[in-house]
């Protein structure tokens, strides 16, 4: 069971992850140290913009200064996290191929889309094909 001091903590890391740019800046910073300015240009965002989210990610311990104090880089911390992000995603994965694969079944019949019964099975088992997923 979680303390107030854990659950405070948590919560700093979610609200560091709240966003794609967020969790793609902790990726990037997972391969290589990289500028605050690189940063912000490739979440296409300004320099000043982007310091609220290298503050979040500070304030959770997820990144660190290097060596030399204008690059960054994920701390120990900020490793184990993008890890738990990653078998997040690897977890959800199939789930969420498989919803979206029933919305596309869902629209095609929803709009009566005047195609044979053939011409639909073959769109889903395209959509599957291009999302990794098998169809009936």
């Amino acid at each position: 069971m979680l303390d107030n001091e854990s659950a405070e903590y948590i919560s700093e890391i979610f609200r560091a992850l709240s966003s794609k740019e967020r969790i793609l800046t902790l990726e990037t910073l997972s391969v290589r140290r990289t500028k605050l300015m690189d940063l912000a240009k490739k979440a296409g965002m300004s320099r000043s913009g982007f310091q609220n989210i290298v503050d979040d990610f500070r304030n959770a311990r997820l990144i660190e200064h290097t060596e030399h104090r204008s690059y960054y880089t994920l701390s120990q911390k900020g490793r184990e996290v993008l890890e738990l992000v990653r078998k997040i995603h690897h977890t959800l994965e199939p789930t969420e191929k498989k919803y979206r694969e029933e919305q596309l079944k869902q629209s095609i019949a929803k709009f009566g889309s005047g195609l044979s019964k053939e011409e639909i099975l073959e769109i889903i088992e395209k959509a599957g094909k291009e999302n990794g997923t098998k169809t009936p």
